[in-house]
């Protein structure tokens, strides 16, 4: 029978000594030439590696930081709302602050629909109620009155379209170009379904 051989502290069969097995380990006994070492038990058996999870929307964060709308582009779409809400207490609701402010609350419920930012909805419903009650008030046949607003009804209005800014900043561009485009085509739509029903049966 073939000797077996000292290497690094364990006694090792050469691979000739049996072809098609693979070597075998043992360490070296007391007196060989080198003192053997033992390999020291694993107890526990291993756990197996499970990657930890990620929440979506830090995932999320990382994609809008490179895709958020431009501070300019924002500032455009936010701005003429921001600054009616400035103006109304010296120059009343003007025909121009009453269309600008129902458009951007309609786009802000129309980001609360989709789900990317939810929450905001009775603060957007309880504004747009107060515009349309305006707007009864101001709309005189053709003629446009502009009225004072009292300081609650004036804080209605600020924190909707604060919130609506707030939105903004939570949106990539491609988010908010894609709800903008769908709520045009609702609009359209709506828009054509009534003239259907205005127009004369032949």
């Amino acid at each position: 029978m073939m000797a077996w051989v000292v290497f690094g502290g364990w006694k090792v069969r050469p691979k000739s000594a049996q072809q098609n097995q693979k070597p075998s380990w043992q360490p070296a006994q007391h007196g060989s030439q080198k003192q053997g070492k033992t390999m020291p038990a694993n107890k526990k058996p291993r756990k197996a590696y499970r990657p930890k999870p990620v929440l979506r929307n830090v995932i999320r964060g990382a994609i809008l930081g490179a895709t958020a709308l431009a501070e300019a582009e924002r500032q455009t779409i936010i701005g003429p709302s921001l600054k009616h809400i400035a103006d109304i207490p010296t120059r009343g609701l003007t025909s121009d602050a009453y269309s600008d402010l129902v458009t951007s609350l309609h786009a802000a419920m129309a980001i609360e629909a989709s789900g990317i930012v939810r929450g905001l909805k009775a603060e957007f419903e309880a504004a747009i109620s107060l515009l349309h009650d305006l707007h009864g008030q101001c709309q005189r046949g053709q003629n446009w009155k502009c009225l004072r607003l009292g300081a609650g009804e004036v804080a209605t209005l600020k924190n909707a379209v604060e919130l609506h800014d707030f939105q903004l900043q939570q949106l990539s561009a491609n988010e908010f170009h894609a709800i903008v485009r769908k709520l045009v085509n609702q609009t359209i739509d709506k828009a054509n379904k009534r003239k259907k029903q205005l127009a004369p049966t032949v």
